[in-house]
């Protein structure tokens, strides 16, 4: 085949936009797969290519600008950019489905739009045990799900066994308190007392850890009480002692409280 001459190039550059790829072919008596590998190397497809501004911009405004103003914007049609929202997972949101936005469901807070499917939108939701979960708008609205499902041995993010649940009832303090990065077990927060229940499956390799985690909560003016135990309860006056020692202490407080069953 001859090779392409130079005004065979102008009418491909004049001409790629206005006319479809078999009149192309007709008019330059070439195969389609030359006019195609042509336009390639001449980087002239028949589709203007997508810019990384022209992204940005899309990603930025397509809430809130119509297809129509954008399309005059980035010099694109309407069906180009419906294309690439949704390649890009960017849905235009009725109005109604982003008021959901900070309303509370049962334990769910409704935090964000996450996508839609089956034309029913799915909101990004956070519960009050700290886990974020993905609902169905129909879920929220009949009350089929309140809860991120998982959150019945949760505080905060974090899980909590039943030997902590009942001691925190027994002393009213607060399970899985946050201070800084650490997670304290049962917390008394206004005399900055932390209980700490160590069960013996878990922390028998964690002696270092433990103690490290001990002196960080010594070193922020809290009282420490470590129970060790093997998932049974301290007597309740013993710890009430040890609480009341605590309140009262005026430098650091540390006290071990181990329990029959630890250390089997």
């Amino acid at each position: 085949m001859a090779n392409w001459s130079d005004k065979d190039i102008d009418f491909l550059l004049d001409n790629h936009k206005k006319i479809n790829i078999d009149e192309l072919s007709r008019k330059l008596n070439r195969t389609k797969q030359s006019v195609y590998h042509k336009i390639s190397r001449l980087d002239i497809n028949q589709t203007k290519r997508w810019k990384v501004s022209d992204v940005q911009f899309l990603r930025e405004n397509y809430m809130a600008m119509s297809y129509k103003e954008m399309s005059n914007k980035l010099n694109k049609s309407e069906k180009s950019l419906t294309i690439k929202c949704h390649r890009l997972n960017l849905i235009k949101w009725d109005r109604r489905e982003k008021t959901l936005i900070g309303q509370t469901f049962g334990k769910l807070l409704v935090i964000s739009l996450n996508c839609r499917k089956s034309r029913q939108a799915i909101y990004n939701c956070i519960c009050n045990c700290g886990k974020e979960s993905t609902v169905y708008h129909s879920n929220l609205f009949s009350g089929d799900t309140q809860s991120c499902g998982n959150c019945k041995n949760y505080k905060n993010g974090v899980r909590f066994s039943i030997p902590q649940q009942k001691i925190c009832e027994s002393v009213v303090g607060e399970l899985n308190y946050k201070v800084n990065n650490i997670f304290i077990d049962i917390a008394l927060i206004e005399d900055k007392v932390a209980i700490e229940y160590d069960e013996w499956y878990w922390h028998k390799n964690k002696h270092d850890k433990d103690c490290a985690r001990v002196n960080r909560l010594l070193n922020q003016e809290w009282k420490v009480i470590t129970i060790r135990a093997h998932q049974n309860l301290p007597d309740i006056q013993v710890l009430e002692t040890a609480i009341k020692e605590a309140k009262l202490a005026k430098n650091k407080y540390w006290q071990i409280i181990t329990l029959e069953g630890w250390g089997k």
